[in-house]
This record gives structure tokens, C-alpha cells and sequence, in this order.
């Protein structure tokens, strides 16, 4: 029916045991990371490093942990992503990673209490401190059927 299509754009898919080891990384890097502490408190920056400054180095550190923790877990994997020279040429794999964290904070709400926050503050820095964005649309019920026709 139409209700049950219409519904099916909101509905998100649910993360693929594939995708549960990029959420895993996920969830590794955002632990350790520390980028609220330093982006939001002062102590992360000077008279000699700007706020957007702190931001950028905060946000490499991130993706770099991503990328050591993908060779760690698949070198072949880890070998493809590293072959790219910067961050915007793995802009592909960060926002996949990004969007299944995101996906399956919707699906489970209860799980990700604590990086969750995190994750939203780099999506929402990351266009202001980087020449891309790492934010991409939720994978739903609806395109991944439209998808496959």
C-alpha cells in the first residue's frame, strides 16, 4: 500500500553482520577519541591555535585512528584506503562508516550513549574544518528497494 511505502523512506535498514565490523571500528576510534574534550573546552587551543584549527587536527586524528584500526582488522581492506593521499580521497569510506554509526543509533537507542554525541558534533564540524563533508543520507527501507528496482 501507499501508508506502507510511504512509511519505508523512515524506516532504516538494519546493519549487516559486513557492516557491523565498520561499526566496530567505529565505535573503537569514537572511544578513544577526544574530540569533544578538546574542540569544546578551551584547553584544546590558544592564542596559538585557533578553535578550527583544534577541529582539523581533532578530526585527522580520528580518521587516521579509522584507517590503522581498518589494517588492523583487514589489511587488504586497509591496504585499498591507504592508497589514497588524504582524507577526501577516502571521503567514500569515512561517510560509510559515519552513516552505519548513525543508522544504528536509530535502530538500537539504548546502544552508543556515550560516542553518539561525538559522532554529531564531527558530523556537523567536519564541513566548516575540511574541504568535504562526511555526511551522507541514512540508507532506508525505501532506497535500498528502489534501489534493486
Amino acid at each position: 500500500s501507499s501508508r506502507a511505502a510511504e512509511g519505508a523512506k523512515w524506516i532504516p535498514v538494519r546493519v549487516s553482520g559486513d557492516e557491523r565490523t565498520y561499526l566496530k571500528l567505529l565505535e573503537g576510534a569514537m572511544d578513544v577519541s577526544e574530540y569533544t574534550d578538546n574542540v569544546d573546552v578551551s584547553r584544546g587551543f590558544s592564542f596559538r591555535n585557533t578553535k578550527l584549527d583544534t577541529m582539523k587536527a581533532e578530526m585527522a586524528d580520528l580518521f587516521q585512528l579509522l584507517s590503522g584500526l581498518l589494517v588492523a582488522g583487514s589489511y587488504k581492506d586497509g591496504v585499498g584506503l591507504l592508497n589514497g593521499t588524504n582524507f577526501e580521497d577516502n571521503k567514500k569510506f569515512f561517510q560509510k562508516v559515519l552513516e552505519i554509526g548513525r543508522r544504528f543509533k536509530i535502530t538500537n537507542p539504548d546502544k552508543m550513549r556515550t560516542t553518539y554525541g561525538k559522532l554529531i558534533y564531527i558530523l556537523q564540524d567536519t564541513p566548516a574544518s575540511l574541504d568535504f563533508n562526511v555526511k551522507s543520507d541514512i540508507l532506508t527501507v525505501h532506497s535500498f528497494l528502489e534501489a534493486r528496482g
